[in-house]
């Protein structure tokens, strides 16, 4: 089965000192979606968001660098769309 929400990109708002990690979603779907999403960081599931989005659209969703408890350095950070 075709996914009809999936993620399109994850980046931090900056390389330096980034406040945001934006996560892109896409909804193929003809009606609007609650998609929870995933966050690890260095294999370890650090924080879980939710959000709506709208029909055959295109949304980023922005979560506080803060709220990933993140120390200072490089973090291999990977994100998913949760089951449902």
């Amino acid at each position: 089965m075709l996914a009809l929400v999936e993620i399109v990109q994850v980046y931090f708002s900056s390389y330096k000192d980034p406040t945001d990690l934006n996560i892109e979603v896409k909804n193929k779907g003809t009606t609007a979606r609650e998609v929870k999403i995933n966050i690890y960081a260095d294999g370890s599931l650090v924080h879980t968001v939710s959000d709506t989005v709208e029909a055959e659209s295109t949304k980023t969703i922005k979560v506080p660098v803060a709220d990933l408890n993140l120390s200072k350095g490089e973090h291999f950070v990977y994100c998913e769309v949760a089951e449902e």
